[in-house]
């Protein structure tokens, strides 16, 4: 059985991300603000994959940068979605002021991060480290039996996201390890992360434009919003069952 580079890989991450933090300006297109977040996450897996091991592996002040930096492209992709799914579903409701002001703070968020990556120094490895094919088909069969414990009646909104997670987790470090073992396997999971994923944006809509209602009470900008989140609340209820559909 060979083995697996552990610093190869995360080097070609780091490069990767560094790549596209350095494409990024205050404005700046959906696709870009996406593969940030991806090639993040790509990091995290692997990152939370080899926390209960004692070697020290990691840069741990690049992984607090990380962290932070994953939560600023957080909100402008928050933003993103909200404002795409507020025009697919409710272009016609009278909601222009409403999604004005979530377009003005998705630009303060990319300023933000544009002024944070400009003094980004991203070094991650600080270790050689190598590990068999062997243990990575041990965790990746884990992570993706998750979904399989999902049958709890009570089925919380928490754990439908971390079951999400973790099937993500599952795939990227089953694309990490290139393995034939997994060549037939992933069609499900994906279709799982994808269905959690649109039930979550709803989920992620109603409580931003929840908390902003409750911020802003007397302004009119909220005119008709409350008919949306009764709309969002329906579809939000149908996409936990197509959820447990597909699980």
């Amino acid at each position: 059985m060979y083995k697996i580079s552990f610093r190869d890989f995360m080097i070609k991450r780091n490069q990767k991300l560094s790549s596209l933090l350095s494409g990024f300006s205050a404005s700046n297109n959906e696709h870009l603000i996406h593969e940030i977040r991806v090639e993040i996450k790509k990091i995290n897996a692997i990152i939370r994959l080899f926390r209960f091991n004692k070697k020290k592996l990691f840069n741990k002040k690049t992984i607090r940068e990380l962290h932070e930096l994953f939560k600023d492209v957080g909100k402008i992709r928050a933003s993103q979605v909200e404002l795409k799914k507020l025009k697919l579903y409710y272009s016609k409701f009278n909601i222009d002021a409403y999604t004005n002001l979530i377009e003005k703070k998705k630009k303060k968020h990319e300023l933000d991060l544009y002024k944070k990556i400009k003094v980004a120094r991203l070094d991650l490895i600080v270790s050689q480290h190598s590990t068999t094919e062997l243990f990575f088909h041990q965790i990746a069969s884990f992570l993706m039996s998750c979904y399989k414990n999902s049958g709890n009646p009570i089925f919380k909104n928490s754990q439908i996201h971390d079951i999400r997670c973790k099937l993500k987790d599952a795939l990227y470090i089953i694309d990490f390890i290139k393995s034939s073992f997994y060549s037939q396997i992933g069609s499900k999971q994906k279709k799982i992360i994808q269905t959690i994923g649109h039930w979550h944006d709803l989920v992620s809509i109603k409580k931003n434009m929840t908390s902003e209602i409750k911020e802003n009470r007397k302004k009119l900008i909220y005119k008709n919003l409350d008919i949306v989140i009764d709309n969002l609340n329906k579809r939000i209820s149908n996409g936990k069952r197509k959820i447990k559909s597909v699980l």
